[in-house]
């Protein structure tokens, strides 16, 4: 019975998503260059360690040219990196405001379409609070969300090829806490998920009684029920508060979790490494470019983590 339940969410979640970047039809030129963008921007930010570990081997030649050549080299890979940074940013910026206006605009006309017999049995708060935090979460899944994730996708295989080119024992050695990461994100996952549907009710409900007080407000103050509504709004922003923080405590163990795991293997990369640097296996420059290549993998998977988060939290608007 389980596993049915599960494919029938994973395709519900494709069907979402589908819908979704349906609204993006219009953008799609815009999209796909800051999305390129983005992968140009992580492909040069991958040279950067290929530099340091040169400028570490330059020490041993005491050739002061090799070591200037280097320096300018390396400015210049970070100038062309800021351009494709600034239109990866606002490409994927304007598209993604835009599909969120677009988005906006299509629930509204479809609200209206509603028979009265929906109205009847929603609260006007609740859905004006749909129209509104719902999605501002989503906002942040088409926008920033999806430059992070090409960003990080990029850096994240990019560096783990370059780790197996470098040294692959010290790349398997890093790459053994993996199994740990996929199952955190798919228990965690779900908790999140699951609370900030939640999270999102409890919003909804509390905006419904604050509309119905302020739209029936001479009511209220002719029966002085103004401590009882505020009463009422308040248990409801307590309710939400509660599960809010119940939200950051699997957030914060899930991500405390990656970061310890990641950091561990940093650990034993460091200490593997430096054991074959004494043995002339490798260089210290090829050291310095594997910890820096570690490095961005750690970034790149806590990153990963917490888009996945806000993916979650999309889904459960």
């Amino acid at each position: 019975m389980t596993k049915p339940k599960r494919t029938k969410g994973n395709l519900s979640d494709l069907k979402q998503l589908r819908r979704l970047f349906g609204y993006t039809k219009k953008y799609r030129a815009m999209l796909i260059f800051g999305v390129l963008s983005a992968a140009i921007s992580s492909l040069l930010g991958l040279i950067f360690p290929q530099f340091v570990g040169r400028f570490v081997d330059k020490f041993k030649s005491n050739n002061i040219n090799d070591l200037n050549t280097t320096i300018m080299l390396l400015i210049l890979v970070f100038l062309t990196q800021a351009v494709f940074n600034f239109l990866r940013t606002y490409l994927l910026n304007v598209s993604g405001e835009g599909v969120v206006a677009d988005l906006r605009s299509s629930l509204y006309q479809h609200l209206l379409s509603l028979s009265n017999h929906f109205f009847e049995n929603k609260r006007t708060g609740e859905i004006t609070s749909r129209l509104t935090s719902d999605i501002a979460s989503v906002r942040g899944v088409v926008s920033t969300a999806l430059a992070q994730f090409v960003n990080q996708g990029v850096m994240l295989i990019g560096s783990i090829i370059l780790l197996f080119i470098t040294n692959y024992k010290l790349t398997f050695l890093m790459l053994a806490v993996v199994p740990i990461v996929i199952l955190a994100a798919a228990f965690f996952g779900k908790k999140i998920r699951r609370i900030s549907t939640k999270f999102q009710d409890s919003i909804a409900k509390a905006n419904a009684n604050a509309e119905e007080a302020i739209s029936g407000i001479q009511v209220v103050k002719s029966f002085t029920s103004e401590d009882f509504e505020a009463e009422r709004y308040n248990q409801k922003i307590q309710e939400s508060f509660q599960t809010a923080k119940k939200r950051a405590l699997y957030r914060g163990l899930f991500v405390a979790g990656i970061f310890f795991s990641m950091f561990s293997a940093i650990s034993l990369v460091l200490w593997y490494g430096g054991r074959l640097v004494f043995s002339g296996a490798i260089t210290g420059g090829d050291l310095s470019k594997f910890l820096l290549y570690t490095i961005f993998v750690a970034g790149a998977v806590g990153a990963m983590v917490g888009l996945y988060s806000q993916f979650q939290e999309a889904l459960g608007a």
